[in-house]
């Protein structure tokens, strides 16, 4: 197991969020020695350490620790942004990048289906693209990938033939 330095960005939406989510925030995330900032534009972004064996894994954790300081802060949005670097690299040195991420749910507004319809697709398609991490909120695909993949997704109308409509 190794230490890693994880860098992520929450774009919140709206305004800055006030001065008592960020302490919530930053104390639900206290025990990862977590730095915290905010812009008024609504981008939260906090460096913390975790440990894992891999990069993806440190990922997930991290994924998953800023997931549970978010809901307990009150503070709405998705990561945009994820750097992973070994804790004893140099700054500017980070071993591993995925920027921008998306759940399922929107993947399935970029592509204009459900959620469930995205999530079939990952599980099914050939060449949907890999999760590239794993958190609580469930698998995580980069942007551009998605993107790649809508590019050369034949989608077809309707129900498949021999498929009943359900009430």
């Amino acid at each position: 197991m190794s230490d890693w330095t994880v860098e992520l960005h929450r774009e919140t939406g709206g305004g800055e969020p006030d001065r008592d989510a960020l302490d919530t925030y930053l104390d639900q995330l206290v025990a990862h020695h977590a730095a915290v900032s905010a812009t008024p534009q609504g981008r939260v972004s906090a460096r913390l350490t975790v440990t894992g064996p891999d990069p993806a894994a440190a990922a997930a954790a991290a994924l998953d620790a800023d997931t549970a300081a978010a809901a307990a802060a009150n503070l709405t949005g998705t990561v945009s942004a994820l750097t992973v670097a070994a804790a004893d690299t140099p700054d500017g040195d980070a071993t591993w990048i995925r920027t921008p991420l998306l759940g399922l749910t929107d993947i399935g507004k970029l592509l204009g289906v459900s959620r469930q319809r995205a999530s079939q697709l990952a599980a099914e398609h050939p060449q949907f693209p890999p999760a590239v991490a794993r958190a609580g909120v469930g698998p995580l695909y980069e942007e551009v990938a998605v993107l790649a993949f809508q590019d050369s997704w034949e989608r077809k109308g309707g129900r498949p033939a021999g498929q009943p409509a359900t009430a």
